[in-house]
């Protein structure tokens, strides 16, 4: 009916969800959880809360990995203007995952006991490395090939090809 093939819609309905609790610095949590396991085993019936995770910088590396490629396959198919707040999204995602001045941390009580989580310092190779691939591969900005075109990339690169060659 809209004119985007049905496999799109159906990837656009999942990043959808995603892309509503992206915060404006460009951060994406990527993980629901509640409390518990369901109250109810009727989902639409469970009433307990349902929380969105922190966005880390690799959290977000992982969001702009996706949307960048469903950016691109809606602009393939003929919609480009469908496509452009997924690719826009997907650009925040990655300049907040490849920012070095953020480092995410967060403390919280149970059991009488404080605990706290601070993300490394630097953001997962390979999250780098494929977000910024699909952001390449969408938009064709020049920025993201110069990124690509590094020995520290090629490295990465050729580390993630091994790692599924081995698996």
């Amino acid at each position: 009916e809209n004119g985007i093939p049905d496999i799109l819609d159906e990837a656009r309905w999942g990043i959808d969800v995603w892309m509503a609790g992206q915060q404006d610095s460009g951060g994406v949590g990527t993980w629901i959880e509640a409390t518990s396991h369901p109250l109810e085993n009727d989902p639409g019936a469970d009433t307990q809360p349902y929380y969105l995770s922190l966005a880390t910088r690799n959290s977000s590396l992982e969001y702009a990995r996706y949307a960048a490629m469903l950016g691109r396959a809606l602009s393939l198919s003929g919609p480009s203007k469908e496509a452009e707040p997924y690719l826009e999204s997907a650009v925040a995602a990655h300049a907040f995952g490849t920012d070095e001045s953020i480092r995410v941390s967060t403390s919280w009580d149970a059991d009488g006991e404080t605990h706290t989580w601070t993300e490394a310092p630097e953001p997962d190779e390979e999250r780098v490395l494929w977000a910024t691939v699909a952001l390449w591969l969408a938009t064709q900005d020049a920025v993201y090939q110069t990124e690509l075109a590094s020995d520290e990339m090629d490295a990465v690169f050729l580390s993630a090809v091994d790692q599924l060659w081995w698996q």
